[in-house]
């Protein structure tokens, strides 16, 4: 145990000093570390080398870090070979420590661990979601949107619904109806899927998993209304003479064009809109009124228990980070870290300890990679240990 420690105390040192965040006391610390032999020293010097530093960031955009895993494993396991090891392990690790920017990962190639104990939890039966939803038109016919193919739907007023790889486009027929009638379709999105829709008007919806977006499939009238439960990230055309209004389960969010975040799943004590670029207006439980205006950078959280709508500065970025391949959390909760990874890697998550759901981590995930580096790094933080049963992980002190 004490030597985990002592490893764990030198990757944490080594993480701060390459994120640049180290103390004069902090430093020190590390420096007599490095003296201690010549083969700190060289992994030091190994680990911040900028050379070296931007050649794996190059090579991790085509990396996969399940064969780098195996690969450590079965070089570790021969403890004859430590030396040689020791250097030809820091390819793989560092690629996996740069984009996670984990102390934990570090830890590996300081602590020379057993591939027995690397490998006791597998994620093989894990994988990450992929591009899948199902289409309810308005005469309830539903097909199912699981794969690259291109095909068309036609719907009861003749409209022409082109499914493009893993996309649906409505702009291939964007006649405005001259009445204000509506056939609505829906799209739903289950655990482990996300999909992309382009409606009537040229407006992009990304929709997350567990979600599900009810539109018409020609806008009219004065507003173009969609109802929302789940994620999504709307890019909005921009039409001044008709407001594109998002309905969710307890507030209308109205915008002209913009691009923008919405988390409204259940169970949440807030839904939260965060908002990239323009502006967009928030009315709470369809009240009447001026509304409550976002700049870009901000965020709003709508209570789900009271009628406060609070507002705070954010880095848009973050929150929006999913549709771009990223899931990135930022000093949160077990719990809701592990809520998010469940939707989307189709998971099952139980806590033998409540105490757990209440430890805050931060960190950053490929979401089309295995989710086993960081599920090592929660664990090797030392206050929380896992299992893996088929597709179910069990978390406890």
């Amino acid at each position: 145990m004490q030597e985990f420690k002592d490893h764990f105390r030198i990757s944490i040192l080594i993480t701060r000093e390459i994120c640049g965040d180290i103390s004069l006391e902090e430093k020190e610390e590390l420096n007599g570390w490095i003296s201690q032999s010549s083969e700190n020293k060289k992994l030091y010097e190994k680990l911040l080398n900028p050379q070296d530093l931007r050649e794996y960031q190059k090579k991790y955009e085509f990396f996969e870090t399940d064969t780098a895993w195996r690969s450590v494993s079965r070089k570790v396991y021969n403890a004859n070979r430590r030396k040689l090891v020791i250097m030809r392990v820091l390819k793989y690790a560092a690629l996996i420590v740069l984009p996670l920017i984990s102390a934990g990962i570090v830890y590996y190639f300081l602590s020379n661990k057993p591939a027995s104990e690397i490998a006791e939890n597998k994620t093989h039966n894990i994988f990450p979601g992929s591009p899948k939803a199902r289409l309810i038109l308005a005469d309830g016919q539903t097909y199912h949107l699981d794969d690259e193919k291109a095909f068309n739907f036609i719907e009861e007023d003749g409209t022409v619904i082109e499914k493009r790889q893993s996309a649906l486009d409505y702009t291939a027929d964007s006649v405005q109806p001259v009445e204000e009638t509506y056939l609505y379709n829906t799209v739903e999105v289950p655990r482990g899927g996300e999909y992309t829709l382009i409606l009537s008007d040229g407006t992009t919806v990304h929709l997350n998993s567990v979600s599900s977006l009810r539109y018409p499939v020609k806008f009219s009238g004065k507003y173009r209304m969609v109802e929302l439960t789940g994620e999504a990230f709307f890019d909005v055309k921009h039409d001044k003479r008709s407001p594109f209004v998002v309905k969710i389960n307890n507030a209308e969010i109205e915008v002209l064009g913009t691009s923008f975040n919405i988390n409204a799943y259940e169970g949440g004590e807030f839904n939260t809109i965060t908002l990239e670029t323009g502006s967009l207006k928030v009315y709470k439980d369809n009240s009447q009124g001026n509304g409550t205006l976002l700049k870009p950078n901000q965020q709003a959280l709508i209570s789900r228990s009271s009628e406060d709508i609070k507002i705070r500065e954010v880095n848009a970025s973050l929150y929006s980070s999913w549709r771009y391949g990223k899931i990135i959390f930022k000093d949160e909760r077990l719990e809701e870290i592990m809520d998010v990874l469940a939707r989307w890697y189709s998971i099952d998550v139980f806590y033998l300890n409540a105490s757990v759901k209440e430890l805050r981590f931060g960190g950053s995930l490929n979401k089309y990679e295995s989710i086993s580096p960081i599920l090592e790094v929660f664990e090797l933080t030392n206050k929380v240990k896992y299992k893996i049963n088929g597709t179910t992980i069990l978390f406890y002190e």
